[in-house]
């Protein structure tokens, strides 16, 4: 005699064959000459998938996201790195709707920034694509089940730390749902074959030591962001010829980085733009979110540091202060010779610079000379600084920088 089934495997069987006659009844549309496919009219309602729609319009990014539509159309994952705030999740969101007549079998998005267990991980995914595994299933299989014969999208966001459960995931759908893309918004490469990382830039915002008039400021998507985020809190506020150069100021030293550009509009509410640019070095007071929507690590700059912060190692940690040091663009022979000293030895900080660059906490720029440079943004120039001074090397790493560029015409 076979045993009684549980209430909760009563459910789970139930829910299963639900989930199997709806699929089934998906395909009993016949259209002319096209079985199996819904009516044209119908197509587009029926579609399932999970994508938020977006609340506020996206500023800039046509020409990344005319590139990304055809690199999707070309590769089966791909990956968006950038520093926090940098945008690479309203990227992901205007991609994902930009391409949803592409995948007929739907598009699904999940943010995994507060999921740390891996198998709650998959759980989720599984959930997300409204799966539950059978018994003796794993979420894994389950996943792989619902793709393995459709054409679809699946977005993962906010993933660095979820590196190693996200890519496992990642090669076992991949390998075994043909039709299946992967778009993962994250601070760092999964590191699989196949995958192409493409680095989400910063807004373009004015050069330094330009004064430009309102047309020409407008040109540059950094200020419209401002602009826009701005007359939201304050709709009398106008970009004019008495504060477009504060505007530009800001836009500048937040090297043109969305949530930062968004959080500093936020204070038009009771600032000027003078007054605003005149504060940018408070981060932790100034750049505090009013809206309560964002997420927790998007709730003041500071705080989007900090979690990409506290992803490192401690060598990491350790070259990433040093390197607050430097005022502007640093060589890596810079690096060798002023962040080096017990435990860092010179021979392992090339491996250290290329971690924190994967990790996006400083970005790698063309020198002009046919060599690379590398930076710290503003905010992570600041935080850096900030965690020097607590491990109390602060005036021997400064010694030592004084000392590289003092060598430096000589040399």
């Amino acid at each position: 005699m076979e045993p009684r089934k549980t209430l909760y495997e009563q459910y789970l069987s139930l829910r299963s064959r639900l989930t199997r006659l709806y699929e089934k009844a998906g395909t009993r549309h016949k259209t002319s000459g096209q079985p199996g496919r819904l009516p044209e009219a119908m197509r587009h309602s029926a579609r399932p998938g999970s994508i938020p729609a977006p609340l506020t319009p996206c500023i800039g990014r046509d020409r990344e996201l005319a590139a990304l539509k055809d690199l999707l159309q070309e590769v089966r994952l791909l990956v968006l790195v950038g520093p926090g705030g940098c945008g690479k999740t309203r990227l992901a969101l205007e991609l994902a709707a930009s391409t949803a007549d592409t995948f007929p079998d739907g598009s699904w998005w999940l943010d995994v920034h507060d999921i740390t267990d891996p198998e709650a991980f998959q759980q989720a995914v599984a959930s997300t694509l409204g799966v539950l595994p059978r018994p003796g299933r794993s979420a894994v299989e389950a996943i792989i089940g619902r793709f393995r014969s459709r054409q679809a999208l699946l977005i993962l966001d906010n993933c660095e730390h979820l590196v190693q459960p996200c890519a496992a995931l990642a090669e076992a759908a991949l390998r075994a749902c043909p039709g299946l893309r992967l778009l993962v918004a994250s601070r760092e490469r999964l590191g699989l074959a196949g995958e192409v990382r493409w680095s989400v830039p910063p807004l373009a915002r004015p050069p330094r030591g330009i004064r430009l008039s309102v047309e020409e400021a407008l040109v540059f998507d950094a200020v419209r962001l401002f602009v826009a985020c701005g007359r939201a809190v304050s709709p009398s506020f106008m970009l004019t010829a008495e504060n477009i150069q504060a505007v530009a100021e800001i836009c500048q030293r937040l090297d043109g980085l969305p949530l930062a550009i968004e959080l500093a509009a936020s204070r038009l509410v009771i600032l000027s733009p003078r007054e605003i640019a005149n504060r940018l070095n408070d981060h932790s007071i100034l750049l505090a979110a009013r809206r309560r929507d964002a997420p927790s690590y998007h709730h003041a700059l500071r705080a989007t540091v900090e979690r990409s912060y506290h992803l490192l190692s401690d060598p990491e940690r350790r070259l990433f202060n040093r390197a607050s040091v430097f005022s502007g663009g640093f060589t890596l022979e810079g690096a060798e010779a002023v962040c080096a000293g017990e435990p860092l030895r010179p021979a392992g900080i090339l491996d250290l610079v290329c971690r924190l660059a994967e990790a996006s906490m400083i970005t790698v720029e063309e020198n002009g000379r046919g060599g690379v440079q590398y930076r710290l943004l503003e905010a992570m120039r600041d935080y850096g600084r900030e965690r020097l001074a607590e491990t109390g090397e602060a005036d021997a790493v400064r010694a030592a920088h004084a000392a590289y560029y003092e060598a430096l015409p000589r040399r």
